[in-house]
């Protein structure tokens, strides 16, 4: 009724990613405008956790083989995360269908001889044995020196697997933190022949640019490259490691211990405010107790950033019967619309996840850190807090799950709430 036309591309040709569906014929054009490449194919195949992860299929032009991170970055310029492919292969020709279409299903696997990834291949025994370590736990049939873990299908459940591999295979037990400041195999290599020490800095420069005073973010997981991206290049994004703190935590600390320490790093990264502050999900109420406590000591904090985080005390309210029936109102058109083929399993996830206690979810879904995180946040009373707080949170949520209200009984700056378009992942 607008006059606007929305492209969906053609039913055969989408793809599953991450929950979201993805034309992929809407990524071949956007490669396709780039002049080093005379045509390019996208599909889907399962990484090593049996997810899907996408797969770039590139025929080189006459401009000579392009950049991957070249690549990446033009993509993520105009494309969300999920639909940034995580291989670039190279292929002589792409094969097509006698009616002169791209024929998907005859392009061959990642594995298959017929590719040539595109990368720098590592450096000398220790990295190709390094390399051989992270395409078993990736699932990835080549690992460049130079690439980054989570340009390659990685995250956190997969960093704590490979961290995991390193100490059993090398006797050397490595931290997220160290990882997160160099996640390719040449920075992983030196870590391991002890060329870099324990004195790496406390934050990890997301985005180093700017000259504005940086936003410490509580989690240094590449994860939020994209939205250090999108915020811009003149505001410094440094993610601050939680997890050699969360690692240390037993049944009996608390939240404001955890924050304490918090604390003490950031002072550590920044001697003097304004500190800007944020975080995502439970992060962000441990970057509120962090602000809550510089403050008392005496400190400027200019703003803290709640990325869709959660307020307990208004949390802890919600019935299990409200919390059902708000479920209930939200999944039930998506479940309607669902191909016949995927009701039951959307139905048998949804149902699972409403009878799981939060740290059932934490222990099955994420490393032992994030769970103890979960268990402290579930216990909080956050204080008053006389600063500026900008709260985010995601449209597609149950309507129960409106923390405004939480927050503003609490919050005794100025609040500012805003409803942003995905889900609480997105």
């Amino acid at each position: 009724s607008d006059g606007l036309i929305d492209y969906h591309g053609r039913i055969d040709s989408e793809e599953k990613i991450r929950g979201f569906r993805v034309a992929v014929e809407e990524i071949e054009a956007a490669l396709g405008r780039r002049p080093e490449i005379a045509a390019a194919a996208v599909k889907a195949w399962p990484d090593a956790s049996g997810n899907k992860a996408l797969t770039a299929y590139i025929v080189v032009g006459e401009q000579g083989e392009p950049m991957v991170a070249e690549l990446r970055r033009y993509l993520s310029e105009t494309l969300p995360d999920y639909m940034v492919p995580s291989r670039f292969a190279r292929i002589e020709g792409l094969p097509m269908t006698p009616t002169g279409k791209v024929d998907r299903k005859a392009l061959p696997e990642p594995q298959d001889g017929v590719l040539r990834a595109m990368f720098t291949p590592p450096d000398g025994p220790a990295e190709e044995r390094l390399a051989e370590i992270w395409k078993d736990i990736l699932g990835a049939p080549a690992v460049g020196r130079d690439e980054n873990f989570f340009d390659l299908g990685g995250h956190s459940l997969l960093v704590a697997r490979l961290l995991r591999r390193v100490e059993f295979e090398y006797g050397r037990r490595l931290t997220m933190a160290a990882f997160f400041h160099g996640p390719t195999v040449e920075a992983m290599t030196r870590l391991l022949s002890a060329e870099v020490g324990d004195d790496l800095p406390v934050t990890v420069a997301i985005q180093p640019n700017g000259r504005r005073p940086p936003l410490l973010w509580l989690d240094a997981s590449s994860t939020f490259r994209k939205l250090a991206h999108v915020i811009g290049l003149e505001q410094p994004f440094l993610g601050v490691p939680v997890e050699p703190v969360l690692e240390r935590a037993d049944t009996t600390t608390r939240l404001e211990d955890v924050a304490r320490q918090m604390a003490q790093i950031v002072r550590e990264a920044q001697p003097k405010g304004p500190y800007y502050l944020g975080g995502w999900c439970n992060m962000g109420v441990l970057a509120y107790e962090v602000a809550a406590q510089l403050v008392e000591g005496g400190d400027v904090v200019g703003l803290v950033v709640l990325l869709d985080a959660p307020n307990p005390v208004h949390y802890r309210r919600i019935s299990r019967i409200s919390r059902l029936s708000s479920a209930a109102r939200y999944h039930w058109p998506r479940f309607w619309h669902e191909p016949a083929s995927g009701k039951g399993r959307y139905l048998a996830d949804r149902v699972r996840g409403l009878f799981e206690t939060s740290d059932a979810k934490e222990v099955r879904g994420l490393e032992a850190g994030r769970a103890k995180l979960a268990r402290m946040v579930w216990a909080y009373e956050p204080p008053v807090y006389s600063g500026d707080v900008a709260l985010f949170q995601a449209r597609q949520r149950l309507d129960v799950l409106d923390f405004r209200q939480g927050w503003a009984e609490r919050v005794t700056g100025e609040l500012v709430a805003h409803d942003i378009p995905g889900t609480h992942i997105t």
